[in-house]
């Protein structure tokens, strides 16, 4: 098939494109069930045991342009957990794809209020963490945090315009 004198590849020109697998486990290396593991537009959850299992349909992978290979990307997600690696690229060609695995990380938050030397709130204060990460405080002087994996963090303060405002 062409359009407009341009080869166009997909899926149809594909016998059958083959199942991708693996398993989720945690940071104990225990299995994972519950996590939705994403691939175009269709999706599975990890069973009891922590393994998924996905076939391929169309419109769900890049197919290139030798007609027998598919590139694929695997993602999974569970609220309060982040994944290594975040996704993969998996290459489908004439048989299954096993051992896609990934490693589920439980995130943490860190939340606080920012207040004044009398206690009332204060908006707009900037909170730097060691990691790179900013947040700023709301209306009730309130910071959130979210998706922090378990270390030692520090938290800076500083309010953007007040060079003199000191934080304890």
């Amino acid at each position: 098939t062409s359009v407009a004198g341009q080869p166009v590849y997909g899926l149809a020109a594909f016998k059958k494109l083959h199942e991708i697998s693996g398993t989720i486990r945690d940071e104990a290396n225990l299995p994972l069930a519950g996590v939705t593991v994403r691939l175009g537009n269709r999706s599975v959850t990890s069973g009891a045991d922590g393994s998924y299992r996905l076939v391929p349909q169309a419109g769900d992978c890049r197919v290139e342009e030798n007609l027998i290979t598919a590139t694929c990307t695997v993602q999974p997600s569970l609220d309060g957990y982040t994944f290594d690696p975040l996704q993969r690229q998996v290459i489908v060609q004439d048989s299954a794809v096993t051992g896609q695995d990934f490693r589920a990380i439980r995130t943490y938050s860190i939340s606080g209020s920012v207040l004044d030397e009398t206690g009332q709130a204060l908006e707009g204060v900037l909170i730097s963490v060691s990691n790179g990460l900013t947040t700023t405080s709301d209306t009730n002087g309130v910071y959130i945090l979210p998706g922090l994996i378990s270390a030692d963090y520090t938290l800076t303060p500083s309010l953007p315009g007040c060079a003199l405002c000191t934080f304890e």
